[in-house]
């Protein structure tokens, strides 16, 4: 079984991007197309009252919910706008696929003109902002860490003992980049995190995938507790995806 996420813009084509790859018996869980089935308009809607919203994100979330229980032998599709990155980075960790549609912001523009509730343009114009910001890479000072940062760093990778597990995620910490699961170099963590506490010294290294996915103080999202949490509490089956909804 494979979950399959579909992020795009409005008007992008994600599904119909679905139709042309899934195959018989895959199961879709797609917004509109609950909308519409629930509430008895065309297919090509892209309009909902406020009570059709309610009831189909309950729906939505009920499948989802379903899916997770019981998709064991067929692949999953799930249409998601626009997923934070930590999601993302959490998704492909647990083997799931990320699928983006996106055909240039000129023919979503055009088909949003011609094909979508006015207000699209605006939530569009919102999506392709997003990934300019999210590729755009950030100077150091502008994520809150000045030399003093920089300095503990060096610090902290000298006194590393190479091969040790990654607190966040239990991977080896390598002082080589090429040799971490990611290809990355290492990157000197709070495990104060500065938005709740203030500015204090990195006491850590941490993966740098792994340090984006925790960002600020979230070790909720660290493997290792999902791991332990869904040992506890999760039947036999896929698990972790309790966020799509």
């Amino acid at each position: 079984m494979t979950l399959h996420i579909v992020i795009g813009p409005p008007a992008a084509g994600k599904s119909t991007y679905i139709r042309e790859h899934l195959k018989l018996g895959d199961i879709t869980i797609d917004y509109d197309e609950l909308a519409n089935t629930l509430s008895g308009l065309a297919p090509a809607n892209h309009e909902h009252t406020t009570a059709v919203k309610k009831i189909t994100k309950a729906a939505r979330d009920a499948a989802i919910r379903e899916a997770q229980k019981h998709a064991t032998d067929t692949d999953v599709w799930i249409i998601h706008s626009t997923p934070a990155q930590s999601t993302l980075d959490r998704n492909r960790r647990e083997g799931g696929q990320i699928h983006v549609v996106d055909p240039g912001k000129d023919i979503v523009m055009h088909r949003i003109k011609h094909e979508r509730p006015g207000h699209m343009h605006a939530v569009a114009a919102r999506w392709y902002q997003q990934q300019d910001e999210q590729a755009k890479p950030k100077q150091a000072h502008e994520r809150g860490y000045d030399w003093n940062h920089r300095r503990n760093r060096q610090r902290l990778l000298h006194n590393l003992v190479d091969g040790i597990p990654c607190p966040f995620c239990g991977k080896p910490l390598h002082k080589s980049p090429a040799q971490n699961f990611d290809g990355a170099a290492l990157e000197a963590d709070l495990t104060r995190d500065i938005k709740h506490h203030g500015q204090n010294p990195a006491d850590r290294l941490l993966h740098h995938t792994c340090n984006r996915s925790r960002g600020d103080g979230h070790d909720e999202r660290s493997p290792l507790q999902e791991t332990a949490t869904t040992r506890e509490s999760t039947p036999a089956g896929p698990s972790g995806w309790g966020w799509l909804g």
